[in-house]
C-alpha cells in the first residue's frame, strides 16, 4: 500500500491525476548509497579519477569514467576535507540547483531514475527508494525554500506541459544536450524536503489554476494536484546552456570508445592505458587489465 501511494503523483503524469486516495506529506524512504568498487560493462575501459563536473566554484564531482561518462562518482569539497562516495552510474543530463548549501543533488540511479542527494553538505549521500516517473525527460531538479521541484518533459502526442523551458537540443553525434536551442513545455512536480531525516515528501503535480489537463483534471485527486494562480516568484529556472553530462563529455579525458577502437590501430587501447598509468602512478584496475589482455589476443589489424 505504501509504494502504491508513493507512486500516485507519478502516475498522474500519464493518466493525469487518478483517484489515488488522500495521503499525508510523509517523506519517502531513502537508504544510504552502498559504496562499491565494481564497474559495470564487460567491454569498457575506465579512466583514473578526474573532475567530471562542477557543483560550486569550490566543490565538484570526480569520477572514474568510461567513454560514455559513466563510472564511480565521488563528491569533493577540499575546504571541508570531504571526499565522499556518491554512486555508480551515468553523469546526469539534468540541471541541478539548491538554495541550501547543505543540500546537494548528485545524479539518478539506474534506468528507474531514483534520485541521489545529500542533506549534510556532501558528507553522505542517500538514494530514494521510490522511482521518479518513467517515459519522461527530467530537465531539472531544484530546491527552493525547502521545496523540491522537478521539471519533466512528457513524451507522446497528448503530453501535458505548461512550464516554458529553453535548452540546447540533442546533439546527434554525441547524444548530449548541446545542439541548437529548443523550446519545450514541462510538467512540474513539487514535494517538501525533510532535511533533518534526508527525505523528500510526497510529490504533487504543481500547475497553474487555469491549466486544463488533457485527461480531465476535474476528476483529479486533490491530494495529488496543487494549483497556484501563478508560478512566477518560485525561483524556478526556465532554461540552461549545458548539463553535467555535456560538461563531462567536453572536458573529461575519456578512454577510446568501442567504435574508435574498432577502426583504430590495434595498439590504441594499450597506448591509452600506458599513458594513464604513467600520469597516475599506482593506479590500475583489474577490469582495465582484463580488457587490455583481451585486446592483445586479437591479431593485428582492425577490430571485428
Amino acid at each position: 500500500m505504501q509504494f502504491k501511494r508513493l507512486s500516485c503523483a507519478m502516475l498522474a503524469l500519464t493518466s493525469v491525476l487518478s483517484a489515488c486516495g488522500i495521503h499525508p506529506p510523509i517523506p519517502s524512504p531513502t537508504r544510504q548509497t552502498p559504496e562499491i568498487r565494481e564497474f559495470s560493462g564487460a567491454l569498457a575501459l575506465y579512466a583514473p579519477p578526474q573532475k567530471a563536473w562542477q557543483w560550486t566554484a569550490q566543490t565538484w564531482f570526480t569520477a572514474e569514467l568510461n567513454a560514455s561518462c559513466k563510472g564511480i562518482v565521488r563528491y569533493v569539497d577540499p575546504a571541508q576535507g570531504i571526499d565522499s562516495y556518491v554512486g555508480e552510474g551515468s553523469v546526469p543530463d539534468i540541471y541541478f540547483s539548491s538554495d541550501d548549501p547543505d543540500v546537494i543533488f548528485a545524479m539518478t540511479a539506474g534506468a528507474t531514475q531514483k534520485l541521489i542527494f545529500s542533506t549534510d553538505a556532501g558528507r553522505t549521500f542517500v538514494r530514494e527508494v521510490r522511482e521518479l516517473p518513467d517515459r519522461v525527460w527530467i530537465k531539472f531538479v531544484v530546491l527552493r525554500k525547502g521545496q523540491v521541484y522537478v521539471g519533466v518533459q512528457q513524451l507522446g502526442y497528448e503530453a501535458d506541459g505548461y512550464f516554458p523551458w529553453t535548452g540546447p537540443g540533442v546533439n546527434e553525434k554525441t547524444r548530449t544536450h548541446d545542439g541548437p536551442a529548443e523550446d519545450v513545455k514541462l510538467t512540474l512536480l513539487v514535494a517538501p524536503l525533510d532535511k533533518q531525516n534526508a527525505r523528500i515528501g510526497w510529490y504533487q503535480v504543481l500547475a497553474p489554476t487555469n491549466y486544463p489537463f488533457r485527461h480531465g483534471a476535474a476528476e483529479a485527486d486533490g491530494a495529488s494536484l496543487k494549483r497556484l494562480d501563478s508560478l512566477d516568484g518560485l525561483g524556478l529556472p526556465h532554461g540552461v546552456q549545458t548539463s553535467p553530462l555535456t560538461e563531462c563529455m567536453k572536458t573529461a579525458s575519456l578512454p577510446p570508445t568501442w567504435d574508435q577502437m574498432k577502426n583504430a590501430a590495434i595498439t590504441r587501447p594499450q597506448e591509452w592505458y600506458d599513458a594513464a598509468r604513467a600520469a597516475h602512478p599506482g593506479w590500475s584496475r583489474p577490469e582495465n587489465d582484463a580488457f587490455i589482455e583481451r585486446m592483445r589476443s586479437v591479431k593485428a589489424g582492425t577490430f571485428k
